[in-house]
């Protein structure tokens, strides 16, 4: 078999080469394969011999030739010599990739997205396995079954849950028909892809983003699946194991905990078989049997089975594990507490287990999954905040919710700053430690590895950890850090209330804080509720399918009555009638105009004369209460305005592989009379078209106060970085015409407001802790002080009328959460019946800072009027002689 892949290849390309290089190719190929059928592990061997077939194929540009540097590739991989494999890679794609084998390049795609996974590029990962994935087919089915269960997982990593379960079924499909053929040999595979994809749906199900109970019941099968398929050998038992604590927990969800007890119970009886490899599973068992006890209410079992789980996980020095038994233990205190001493104790179980967290989240740093892995590790203090409640502590809890929010997006806009202040001895040694973090970590992934080993390694990682944070003055988060008083300082300067809300499983609760206010009000409602009645409103919210945009811009408003009930009722009497509403969401909230609650009754559909809420307030939205101290200098810019837009699209697909079955995307008509109107009213310069390209806007965004976008707008959901705007490309240099956001960073170019009139900018993913991390999350993580953004399509005409009242109340100095509600009140005063409807004038909402921004250009200073005026005083005389000589001739 490996003769005639051999001569296959051999035969495309130069017949000298062909024949001349045959024998040492071969003995390249023979030295490979033979090494993997036999384990031998003596790789550097086969260095000499893929240099002598090089040497033979000279500048030869064949499937063979490019088939070497796949072999090249595998073996510096195998030695660890990663970063000569990436550069062979380049060369491969480079120079080979048009004449290589497709299954070759298929491979070299799967090998760089594993050298991205090393270095933490998981977006460049992500779009390596985006390229491979077209490539499946041209791979052996067992090699494409064990590709796509990796995509599966690296997508599983960032949350991005769908495209998982996409690759996933994809690989489980493979492995079936594979089963039938060998049982023995692929069940255990099939049963590993079946348990990946159990957890998808678990996962789901706990975060509530669709309804638990129908995830719960398609996990169950997979469960069951995984278990019949994965024996209980020694070699198979850790993944046994782990597939038995997933149904413990789906079990445990779907209120079955006697049964979820029998499998946790079976769980314990495979600790003797992976507790030197897997130690995390004995752990992660004790802590599950705690979590039953603790349903269950024998309170004096979870706390013991938590208290060994911390013990184990202490003498790893496994965080993670630590932190989730301090939560129980947190919990068990909890439901004991019959006075203050009993939340008390809770109090510090669950500071304890924040504390886990951030010196987990400092390992994080600015990784572009760091946001789906401080999702994760978010409870304590959200637990924490539930027990300051109960206490009477409101400043504290609000403090302690607080610090939870906008994580990431403070660390990116942390490290914007720092990429223009590291030099390049900091910036290598930064690689180097992450280089080094990397190898810690896949030491630790090494099964047999002994306690006392694991132990050592995992305080040489948190020792990394630590060099790290202090090189991106990344730091540890107290709970109570947020200084309260400067809040309220800031809000009573510029009039404003805010309303930050707090959900968990056991209540709901919004914070308000005034200038000489700071109070917890419970609230009669649940994000479940709120979900029910906001896809009540429109099929925009509907819960089975979130990406929807209705059909007609029907709007019913009365459940808006019910929500205003639920959410701002309580609280009216807090609020001063002129004062301005600062929202921090969380959840469901986050995709919401708040400004469309309806504070009376009134007739469902008569949309023009509605009592909404924006009508008494203006109303801006925040992700964190934080983020309002942070001053971020505006520089003088000499541009008002920097207007980009493209209405011309030519059938191009969107990306961002360009692929084939993805829908063109179709003209926007009116984006040239929105660019235009706009650089009317406010002067700056404006590009459309084929003058709208990456390099105009680089050459130009230093010097603007304000970057207006209009174009088709892709957010990325899950890399919000990763999240592109279609401009037009340029025939020279490396412009694509895409704008990626992270293209911005490392670029002194946050200008002081960016209003994205794009198609749905404002929506993406909602994280807990982040909110929603659309294209505007992503400009804030810029720099940015200000983003207006839209949360659903609105037609080309509409977003035309708007952004031009907006901008003329802007001209007028109104500050930019005004400018936008008196831009939606002459919207409706211009339109009646169905065209009043909320689907074409709420869909923009204003993030961040409210400040009035100078849109007039600069004056010019004194020092240049005096060239000037010299220079007419010598026009003046020069033309006061000529006319002197020509009135004597």
């Amino acid at each position: 078999m490996i003769g005639l892949v051999l001569m296959s290849l051999m035969k495309t390309g130069d017949a000298a080469a062909q024949s001349a290089c045959e024998q040492p190719f071969g003995d390249v190929g023979t030295a490979y394969y033979a090494r993997y059928e036999t384990g031998r592990t003596d790789w550097e061997a086969l260095g000499p011999l893929i240099a002598r077939a090089r040497r033979c194929f000279g500048e030869a540009r064949t499937a063979a030739h490019a088939q070497l540097y796949d072999y090249e590739v595998s073996v510096l991989s195998l030695q660890r010599r990663f970063a000569e494999a990436d550069s062979v890679i380049g060369v491969f794609f480079a120079d080979f990739a048009s004449v290589a084998a497709p299954d070759v390049v298929a491979r070299m795609h799967l090998r760089r997205a594993y050298l991205y996974s090393r270095r933490g590029r998981t977006a460049d990962r992500l779009h390596e396995y985006a390229q491979a994935a077209a490539m499946m087919a041209e791979l052996p089915p067992r090699e494409a079954a064990q590709a796509l269960s990796r995509m599966g997982t690296a997508y599983r990593t960032v949350g991005d849950f769908y495209t998982a379960q996409r690759y996933l079924t994809q690989a489980d499909s493979i492995f079936s028909a594979l089963y039938v053929e060998d049982p023995v040999q692929y069940g255990p595979l099939l049963g590993r892809v079946r348990l990946r994809r159990a957890e998808i749906l678990i996962h789901e199900g706990e975060r509530g983003d669709r309804t638990p109970a129908d995830l719960l019941r398609r996990a169950r099968p997979l469960l069951a699946d995984a278990l019949r398929l994965i024996p209980p050998t020694p070699a198979e038992a850790y993944i046994r194991q782990q597939a038995l604590l997933w149904m413990v927990l789906m079990l445990r969800l779907s209120e079955e905990p006697q049964v979820a007890l029998a499998y946790a119970e079976e769980a314990h009886r495979l600790n003797r078989l992976v507790s030197a490899s897997y130690p995390v599973g004995e752990t992660w068992a004790w802590r599950s049997e705690g979590d039953i006890h603790l349903d269950l209410g024998n309170h004096a079992l979870a706390a013991a089975a938590y208290e060994r789980a911390r013990t184990l996980a202490q003498a790893s020095n496994e965080l993670g594990e630590e932190r989730q038994a301090e939560v129980g233990l947190g919990q068990v205190a909890e439901a004991r507490a019959v006075d203050l001493a009993g939340y008390r104790q809770a109090e510090a179980h669950f500071r304890r287990a924040a504390a886990l967290a951030e010196r987990r989240r400092a390992s994080f740093g600015t990784h572009d999954w760091s946001a789906s892995a401080w999702e994760s590790a978010q409870k304590p203090y959200r637990h924490l905040t539930r027990v300051l409640l109960k206490q009477g502590r409101p400043a504290e809890a609000f403090a302690a919710l607080d610090a939870t929010r906008a994580r990431y997006l403070r660390d990116l806009r942390r490290l914007a700053s720092l990429q223009n202040r590291l030099d390049l001895a900091d910036r290598v040694r930064l690689d180097s430690l992450n280089e080094h973090l990397y190898e810690v970590r896949y030491a630790l992934g090494a099964r047999d590895l002994p306690i006392a080993r694991r132990s050592e390694l995992n305080g040489e990682l948190l020792a990394l950890q630590r060099q790290i944070e202090a090189l991106m003055e990344f730091a540890e988060t107290d709970p109570d850090s947020l200084d309260v008083s400067a809040l309220q300082r800031s809000l009573a300067d510029n009039n404003q209330v805010l309303l930050s809300y707090f959900f968990d499983e056991e209540s709901a609760f919004v914070f308000v804080v005034r200038s000489d206010t700071l109070l917890a009000v419970k609230l009669a409602t649940s994000e479940a509720a709120l979900r029910e009645d906001l896809a009540q409103v429109s099929s925009l919210w509907s819960l089975d399918d979130p990406e929807a945009v209705a059909s007609a811009p029907s709007f019913n408003l009365r459940p808006l009555e019910r929500i205003y009930d639920a959410l701002v009722a309580p609280i009216r009497a807090e609020i001063p009638s002129e004062a301005a509403l600062v929202i921090v969401p969380q959840g469901v909230l986050s995709r919401f105009p708040f400004g469309l609650l309806l504070e009376a009754e009134h007739p469902p559909y008569e949309y023009a004369t509605a009592p909404y809420l924006f009508r008494s307030h203006r109303i801006t939205t925040e992700l964190a209460a934080g983020l309002l101290l942070e001053t971020t200098s505006v520089s003088e810019r000499a541009l008002p305005m920097l207007a980009l837009g493209r209405s011309r699209f030519g059938g191009l697909r969107p990306g961002p592989f360009r692929d084939r079955d993805a829908p063109r995307l179709p003209d926007l008509p009116a984006v040239e009379d929105e660019v235009r109107q706009i650089h009317r009213r406010l002067g700056g310069l404006e590009a459309l078209n084929e003058t709208a390209t990456e390099d105009f806007l680089y050459a130009h965004l230093g010097e603007a106060r304000l970057l207006h976008l209009a174009s088709h707008a892709f957010v990325d959901p899950i890399l919000p970085l990763y999240s592109r705007v279609v401009l037009w490309g340029s025939s020279e240099g490396n412009d694509d015409g895409t704008l990626y956001l992270y293209e911005l960073q490392g670029r002194a170019v946050a200008p002081e407001l960016v209003v994205l009139s794009g198609c749905s900018t404002a929506r993406g993913r909602t994280r807990v802790g982040e909110g929603m991390m659309g294209m505007q999350y992503a400009f804030r993580a810029m720099g940015t002080r200000s983003v207006l953004a839209t949360l659903w399509q609105i037609e080309d005409a509409a977003t035309v009328d708007l952004m031009d009242r907006f901008y003329v109340h802007l001209r007028r100095g109104l500050a930019k959460d005004e400018a936008l509600r008196q831009a939606q009140f002459d919207y409706l005063d211009s339109h009646e019946g169905r065209e009043a409807s909320p689907f074409f004038w709420a869909a923009p909402v204003l993030y961040g800072n409210t400040d009035a921004v100078s849109l007039e250009m600069p004056a010019p200073s004194a020092r240049l009027w005096i060239p000037v005026g010299l220079l007419l005083v010598v026009i003046g005389l020069a033309l006061s002689r000529f006319l002197r000589r020509a009135a004597h001739g």
